[in-house]
């Protein structure tokens, strides 16, 4: 929509329009009146001295209406720049709106991209030989040289349970109790469940599960 000063600004200016054509009308028809009184007054002027003082009075007249004519002229130019010029500005502030729509798109793409990004977590499973044939358990605790590939990329929002396929499971990676808790399924398999995904996720991106087939 417009910018309501710019608006009524607008408004404003018209509303002169109107009335400058208005008045320029009623110039005319003065003028075309005095213009008639003089021609007939020259019809029969001969020699009488009071016709020649009207005369003159009515050129005088015109002279000043004239002036008056040239100077609602001049007023009507300037409300055409005015009005110019509130079509640049609205121009301007249309371009500035798009501009603002196009910043603010990027800019919740990027929050988007940074919050994906904050809610990346990883999670793999395997027995106690295969996440140290892995390098991901080295003394017990996430090793220096772990191929991230043996990780599951996950957001951490979604994942609320993750399978274990393994009638047992403990956790290798360090995660707050009370944040999660294992559970079987019908096919007697584990299943780790995570009740507070914040909280579980507060110390570690990475959760490692050893399992037990």
């Amino acid at each position: 929509g417009e910018d309501r000063m710019s608006k009524t600004a607008q408004e404003r200016v018209r509303e002169d329009m109107r009335f400058i054509a208005e008045t320029l009308q009623k110039q005319r028809e003065r003028i075309a009146e005095l213009e008639r009184k003089l021609r007939n007054a020259r019809k029969g002027s001969g020699n009488n001295p009071e016709m020649k003082k009207m005369i003159e009075r009515l050129k005088a007249q015109l002279e000043t209406k004239d002036s008056e004519l040239a100077a609602l002229k001049s007023e009507i130019a300037k409300k055409n720049k005015q009005i110019e010029g509130l079509n640049t500005d609205k121009k301007d502030l249309q371009a500035n709106v798009q501009s603002l729509e196009e910043q603010t798109k990027a800019k919740d793409a990027e929050i988007k991209r940074q919050i994906a990004e904050m809610n990346k977590v990883y999670y793999c499973f395997g027995t106690s030989k295969e996440l140290k044939e892995q390098k991901i358990i080295v003394n017990g605790q996430l090793g220096p040289d772990f191929d991230p590939n043996y990780f599951i990329l996950a957001d951490k929002t979604q994942l609320k349970a993750v399978p274990l396929f393994a009638v047992q499971g403990k956790l290798v990676s360090k995660h707050p109790a009370g944040s999660y808790n294992f559970v079987k399924g019908t096919d007697g398999k584990a299943n780790l469940q995570i009740t507070n995904a914040d909280k579980f996720w507060s110390l570690t991106k990475y959760l490692i599960v050893e399992v037990k087939v």
